[in-house]
């Protein structure tokens, strides 16, 4: 079963993508066939996906969301 995790900051703080990694980390044997990250902004309406070496996105992004995808 594909597992899925986020948070976002109502207070427009940045969102800290090593939390969200390390959430997605925890679940892994939830869906071992992949793993991503991405970051997203409400109010500039954008996002992001990150990969690799989980790098700090360009930008304010508050709300943050990893996942495990099984085949």
């Amino acid at each position: 079963m594909c597992g899925i995790a986020g948070f976002f900051n109502f207070n427009g703080a940045p969102a800290d993508t090593e939390v969200v990694a390390r959430m997605a980390d925890i679940q892994r044997h939830r869906g071992p066939d992949d793993q991503g990250l991405g970051v997203f902004s409400l109010a500039s309406g954008a996002y992001r996906e990150i990969g690799g070496a989980r790098p700090r996105p360009d930008g304010v992004f508050e709300g943050a969301i990893g996942f495990n995808r099984l085949k």
